[in-house]
């Protein structure tokens, strides 16, 4: 009896942090398939880049955001994206979201 009131508490403890960690990996996969289940297909209407400046402890630094916006059947869609995959598209391009797939490809 003395030892399960001595380890209680750190059962409880790790318990509810087992349920914390369980609870946001179940949360990602949801998003992730969410992702994945969704199908459109667009245009590119704009592509912007933002900057922020980020002073943390002493250094300066800036974060660089880019964002693609999709016309699509189903309304506006807003991606944001990699450099690279950001200076691959250009306005006007064609995109077709598949099943499955998690970003869109360009349709040539």
């Amino acid at each position: 009896m003395a030892k399960l009131f001595f380890f209680m508490p750190m059962i409880l403890f790790f318990g509810v942090f087992a349920l914390l960690v369980i609870g946001f990996f179940g949360i990602i996969a949801k998003l992730i398939n969410k992702t994945k289940a969704d199908v459109w297909a667009g245009t590119l209407r704009e592509k912007k880049h933002n900057t922020k400046d980020v002073d943390d402890d002493g250094f300066h630094k800036t974060e660089h955001f880019y964002i693609l916006y999709f016309d699509t059947d189903k309304g506006e869609r807003r991606l944001g994206v990699a450099k690279q995959v950001y200076d691959s598209w250009e306005i006007s391009d064609k995109a077709k979201k598949e099943k499955g797939k998690i970003w869109p490809a360009k349709i040539i």
